[in-house]
């Protein structure tokens, strides 16, 4: 996939796009805006890191309440990789809860506050 820019959420780079990076004039040159889109703008001037590979919608933003959907942000889904943008205890909570990671483990004080909140 050839996407204009790099999905914010994360990516990986391998060795030799980092080195070429250190060494660019075009990185060097060019440094205004999000690191995602100014990202993927110095690897398409260059013809480089063409075999990109997305795993949409494994990766996504949280939805929280929020009525909107948009392609980095929908509801919670079993195939997910991560989860972006857990900024506060509450969303943390939503996420374990709903993937199970603290399922049978002995709650803290702090567990049972965030769980009440629900």
């Amino acid at each position: 996939m050839n996407a204009s820019f790099m999905s914010g959420l994360g990516y990986l780079l391998s060795w030799d796009l980092a080195e070429w990076i250190s060494e660019s004039e075009i990185a060097r040159n060019n440094t205004d805006g999000p690191e995602d889109i100014v990202l993927a703008s110095w690897l398409n001037t260059a013809k480089k890191g063409r075999n990109r590979y997305h795993n949409f919608p494994g990766i996504y933003d949280y939805k929280g309440d929020t009525p909107d959907d948009y392609c980095f942000k929908h509801a919670f889904i079993p195939e997910t990789i991560a989860v972006h943008l857990l900024k506060g205890n509450l969303e943390w909570a939503r996420t374990l809860k709903y993937f199970n990671a603290t399922k049978g483990l002995k709650p803290s004080n702090l567990h049972g506050q965030l769980i009440s909140e629900f």
